[in-house]
């Protein structure tokens, strides 16, 4: 009788470890599907802030071009030149 007994308690110990780990794993991929859609939206920020630099780098080149090319750097008050 005292077997029997062990091998219910050994049971209930066995379902309760596995019901543990089960709930530990669900967890962790709920927690590693969240990471990954912050990581999703991370990226997506960086990707625009990058694209928003470049635009106004290449706006900033586009309006100092012009001026660049008509001034005399060899003048001291820089002033432009028509010619």
């Amino acid at each position: 009788m005292k077997n029997l007994s062990q091998r219910g308690v050994a049971l209930v110990v066995t379902l309760l470890m596995l019901s543990i780990i089960t709930v530990t794993a669900v967890a962790f991929l709920a927690l590693s599907r969240r990471e990954r859609g912050s990581m999703s939206q991370t990226i997506n920020l960086t990707d625009a802030r990058d694209m928003n630099d470049t635009s106004v780098a290449r706006a900033m080149t586009q309006i100092i071009a012009p001026v660049a090319a008509t001034v005399n750097m060899l003048n001291a008050e820089f002033r432009t030149q028509r010619t």
